[in-house]
């Protein structure tokens, strides 16, 4: 008799996906192919935080830190209550720093709850989504005039 390979098939749940085992035709990498979100959604062992989400500072950890000079700037900000312009300023640099190190695109200002695209996600380029956006770095290039 023929074995059948068990292959990973993508089941509906209401809203939510799952991912079920059964025989299938197809190879593993057509599956993801067709659902990328698997690959790039879910935290392999070990990774705490989803880097397709943007950083908050409430996620940022003592362990998240590296030198004296980042252990200092954490020092006095609170996550609480309202801050003075150099506390502002002290969360934003210490979110961008952590945020560029672990390859998080994303941050969310603690003071305007904008999302903020770091400095090395601006470096890779791409382009304008079209959806002028308010703060668009790339000068609404793809925003088509009515």
């Amino acid at each position: 008799p023929a074995q059948i390979a068990m292959r990973p098939t993508l089941v509906r749940l209401g809203r939510a996906f799952t991912v079920r085992m059964g025989p299938s035709s197809r190879t593993p990498t057509q599956h993801f192919r067709q659902a990328p979100f698997l690959s790039r959604g879910l935290a392999s062992a070990g990774q705490t935080r989803d880097t397709t989400k943007p950083l908050q500072f409430e996620q940022v950890s003592t362990a998240d830190l590296e030198g004296e000079e980042e252990k200092d700037l954490m020092k006095g900000l609170s996550v609480a209550g309202e801050d003075t312009a150099a506390q502002a300023r002290s969360k934003i640099e210490l979110l961008h720093r952590v945020a560029c190190r672990k390859g998080i695109p994303t941050y969310v200002d603690p003071s305007t709850r904008y999302v903020v695209l770091t400095s090395v996600e601006l470096a890779k380029g791409g382009e304008c989504c079209g959806n002028m956006c308010r703060h668009c770095p790339f000068g609404h290039a793809a925003v088509i005039s009515k």
